[in-house]
């Protein structure tokens, strides 16, 4: 097979929209693989190819890597992007370095090599005829590849139907949606489509994801990650970008605005943040979110030490009795005087100040606009003729409004800067409101403590002394979901150093909690039966069949109750694996292709139920306080969390996935087996129950 190298460079200039091909724009990369399919390269070669391009740099360009390297992040390959020694944290979204985000979980798996079908609806070659080839005048008004819109083309030919049926089935349901979103992509593109009774009904009930990252669409109020359908079916040619194409119908809303207009339809679809609040204005996909860390927002605010906002004696009597130890930790502000209300008003000031300066510097305008209303509001209470006590008061009252309104205009903006504001610039807000509330509130800086997001002092109103610290974690969430839960091994380590008793126990559980069964130090673990479990996962990569798997999880899971029902649903995680990852490489359903994927699973597993279950016996104040940053209809919440958790209150929050594409498979010698493979996206993590 030969292909004239030079003429498909120029081919490849005269497709991008700028005529300067890139290879870290996933868009380009697209295009690329289009032209050489038509110049009849074998797709093998293609799919190699277009690896080794995206794992060369991550995907990104010289001024996202820049911001990875700042960040500490290296490329994991196939546009992921992590700390050296870490799991992926970051992709590869349309040439942006993305955070990986907490929502729509069956879309953040990596991205595999793309199976292009050049004639997918067995339609005769459209090249080469007179005039050019087909769609080029259709193309210029749309970045989706031409295979892609011929299947949107092909769905809104299919008969519509009421998207909120009653007994509509989950996957018939996606097949609707289907089809009034393809009817969407095509307006976008440029093209004359008609819209019937039930289209328009049907755009009232349809929600499309804000998210950059995900392609899901819902109905109605169906907004959990359950009840996400995918905007293309896996027919789709380019059924992996699907994520990448719904943001370009989100860059294109105006054209459907003005299409809906034309026919007088007033129900629209509405946009998905987080999960469960709508915007009724698509998110700006291409917005670079900022980062609202308090570190980096508050870098150069003056600090304290722990040592110099208690005497000695206190300090000793609270760490004895409360496992909490301020040490030599560094604190944002100047010590607070609960007799001087001024003290408060000043460390207010510094938060305020210092977030002014830094979304000056680090933001962009639309950032910008909706920050300055905040700033402004607040720096004109402070900066009053009124008396320190009635500057409190005033700060009090409009906190919670100010900052909801914050929250809901960056949701509005993008779905990563909604989560940035909501989650680390809600830590701020709390500080402040406990301020101005007149609670002797401290934000850490750095500590032995990374769970307290802040520090609360009461002290004796008569003598002045310490009497307890009480550290607060501060969780938000949106909509309906669940309380996120933060990493296992912070958690763990937070036990260890408040329950010294314990230590040993908190300690070797904490040494289970990796990426990778191969990563645990055997060394660490000095709990006996621990370390005969972990010999016991890691005999399963040399036993023959998968019955003999099965045996060796069934005694662990029995240790723990119900071992039947645990191996029963451990084992739709292994089936689960194959049929949607392994085969696809052609790996064999036997130990000699899967045992590298089951023993991660089995480790995955057997760490999250021997850490649960030793917690719970052991059943010990967890010594920490919770704080809950709640996005409602109209407003945000800051609220404390009443109950005293004990480490018995705790269940599994796992959002961590096996990928499984190239990288991870072994060919030679034949058969394909699952070769070095790890968790990514995420921790195995802790979440308080619901009560």
């Amino acid at each position: 097979m030969s292909f004239n190298l030079n003429s498909l460079w120029l081919d490849w200039r005269a497709k991008v929209p700028d005529g300067t091909p890139n290879p870290s724009n996933a868009y380009h990369l697209v295009l690329l693989k289009e032209l050489c399919f038509k110049q009849g390269i074998d797709k093998d070669i293609i799919d190699n190819v277009i690896l080794i391009l995206e794992k060369d740099d991550g995907g990104l360009d010289d001024k996202e890597k820049e911001k990875a390297k700042a960040k500490g992040l290296v490329s994991k390959g196939y546009g992921n992007w992590g700390p050296e020694d870490g799991d992926t944290t970051h992709k590869n979204v349309d040439g942006k370095l993305t955070p990986i985000g907490d929502d729509d979980e069956e879309e953040k798996e990596p991205t595999k090599p793309m199976k292009i079908d050049p004639n997918p609806f067995d339609k005769e070659d459209e090249e080469d005829k007179e005039g050019g080839e087909k769609g080029d005048t259709e193309e210029s008004q749309t970045k989706i590849p031409t295979e892609q819109m011929k299947y949107y083309e092909v769905e809104s030919q299919k008969e519509s139907k009421p998207l909120d049926e009653e007994g509509a089935s989950r996957a018939e349901r996606g097949r609707r949606a289907r089809v009034i979103y393809s009817k969407l992509q095509l307006v976008a593109a440029g093209k004359d489509v008609e819209l019937n009774e039930t289209d328009i009904k049907n755009l009232g009930s349809l929600r499309i994801s804000g998210n950059a990252r995900s392609g899901q669409l819902y109905v109605g109020d169906a907004l959990d990650k359950g009840s996400g359908l995918k905007s293309a079916s896996a027919k789709s040619p380019h059924y992996a970008d699907r994520n990448i194409h719904k943001n370009e119908l989100l860059r294109n809303w105006d054209k459907v605005e003005a299409k809906l207009d034309e026919l007088g339809v007033k129900e629209r679809p509405k946009f998905k943040q987080g999960v469960g609040y709508l915007t009724d204005k698509p998110p700006v996909v291409d917005h670079d979110p900022v980062s609202m860390k308090p570190n980096a927002i508050l870098e150069k605010v003056p600090t304290s030490k722990g040592s110099d906002l208690l005497s000695d004696e206190t300090r000793r009597d609270i760490e004895k009795n409360q496992g909490v130890s301020l040490g030599e930790d560094e604190f944002f502000g100047k010590r607070l005087d609960p007799n001087n209300p001024q003290t408060f008003v000043d460390n207010i000031k510094f938060v305020i100040d210092a977030t002014g300066d830094y979304i000056s510097d680090s933001a962009d305008e639309k950032t910008k606009k909706y920050f300055k209303g905040f700033v402004k509001d607040l720096s004109g209470l402070i900066d009053g003729d009124d008396p320190p006590k009635e500057k409190l008061e005033k700060i009090r009252s409009v906190i919670k409004e100010e900052y909801s309104e914050l929250v809901h205009s960056a949701m509005e903006l993008s779905d990563d800067e909604g989560r940035n504001v909501l989650k680390d610039y809600g830590e701020l807000a709390t500080y402040m409101l406990y301020l101005s509330e007149g609670k002797e509130t401290y934000l850490p800086k750095s500590g032995n403590y990374p769970l307290a997001d802040i520090v609360v002092v009461d002290r004796d109103e008569e003598t002045g002394e310490a009497l307890t610290i009480e550290g607060y974690s501060i969780k938000s969430q949106r909509g309906k979901e669940q309380q996120p839960g933060s990493s296992a091994t912070e958690f763990l380590k937070h036990f260890s150093n408040v329950h010294l008793k314990h230590k040993k126990k908190f300690k070797s559980l904490q040494a289970l909690h990796k990426g990778s069964v191969e990563d645990v130090k055997l060394d660490e673990i000095e709990d006996e039966e621990m370390l005969d479990d972990l010999k016991k996962i890691r005999s399963v990569e040399n036993v023959d069949s998968i019955d003999e798997m099965k045996d060796i999880a069934k005694e662990l899971f029995d240790k723990f109750g119900d071992g039947d029902e645990k191996l029963e649903n451990f084992m739709k995680k292994v089936d689960r694996f194959y049929e949607k990852k392994a085969k696809k490489y052609d790996i064999k359903y036997d130990m000699q292709g899967m045992g590298k994927a089951a023993i991660e699973l089995l480790h995955r597993e057997y760490s999250g139920m021997k850490t649960l279950s030793d917690m719970k016996e052991l059943n010990l104040p967890s010594k920490l306080k919770f704080i809950e940053v709640v996005v409602g209809d109209k407003d945000v919440d800051i609220r404390e969390k009443g109950k005293e958790f004990t480490t018995s209150d705790f269940g599994l929050h796992d959002k961590g996935y096996l990928p499984l594409n190239d990288a991870n498979v072994e060919k030679e010698p034949p058969p394909p087996r699952v070769g070095k493979i790890r968790y990514a996206s995420a921790n195995l993590a802790l979440r308080t129950k619901k009560y």
